[in-house]
């Protein structure tokens, strides 16, 4: 019996693969973008491989050396800090709620997450805030990194939204981005900014969300 690793690009096929009876193999990772394949019929490999390519993985080796990555390894914080705004700030995330792996995530003291190790990440992340001056107002919020801890923060391409908040105190928006995957290197940063384009005054509130999953 041997065992045969595969990658994948796209979730639909990981769900596809997940959900298949190879007969004479047994699956294991599926749900992340590697597959290791055990044949009991190592006479069967050409035939795998085709099955595979059909369902859009590419072999990658025989018998590897290293373990599949976790697909569970999550972490996910939470505010319990009110912060009035009007120009950008950073939202100050204080409370882990759950850190499956700590030789992978962290928790700063400036409310940011830090990646210990390269991959692709799912993040997420949502700003609970409300308007202070009795006029209505608009918030962005954006994703920021920092690679390798380098002190260079800059924004992640298309991990942003936008929230509406109204001049009452029911008027609490949430903007919030949703699992969109991100290449990091070991040691990088993630904070969460929110600002009022219009500088209007607006707060945070407790319970903003912020969430980093591995994927691959």
């Amino acid at each position: 019996m041997s065992v045969h690793r595969y990658r994948s690009g796209s979730l639909t096929d990981q769900q596809i693969i997940s959900s298949v009876t190879l007969g004479t193999a047994t699956v294991t990772g599926a749900a992340s973008s590697l597959v290791d394949v055990s044949l009991t019929n190592d006479g069967a490999k050409t035939d795998l491989d085709a099955f595979m390519a059909r369902w859009g993985w590419t072999f990658v080796a025989t018998n590897p050396t290293t373990p599949l990555p976790s697909t569970e390894a999550v972490i996910g914080v939470t505010t319990g800090t009110a912060q009035p705004f009007t120009t950008a700030i950073t939202v100050l995330f204080d409370t882990v709620r759950k850190n499956m792996d700590t030789s992978l995530f962290a928790l700063t003291g400036a409310g940011e997450i830090e990646v210990k190790k390269a991959g692709t990440y799912e993040v997420s992340f949502n700003v609970q805030a409300n308007a202070l001056s009795g006029t209505r107002g608009t918030s962005r919020i954006w994703l920021e990194r920092d690679p390798a801890g380098g002190g260079a923060f800059a924004a992640v391409p298309d991990m942003e939204g936008f929230g509406y908040h109204r001049n009452t105190t029911a008027g609490r928006g949430t903007p919030a981005v949703s699992a969109f995957p991100v290449d990091l290197t070991a040691d990088d940063l993630l904070r969460v900014r929110v600002e009022e384009p219009n500088a209007i005054s607006l707060t945070t509130l407790a319970g903003s969300r912020f969430c980093v999953k591995r994927a691959s």
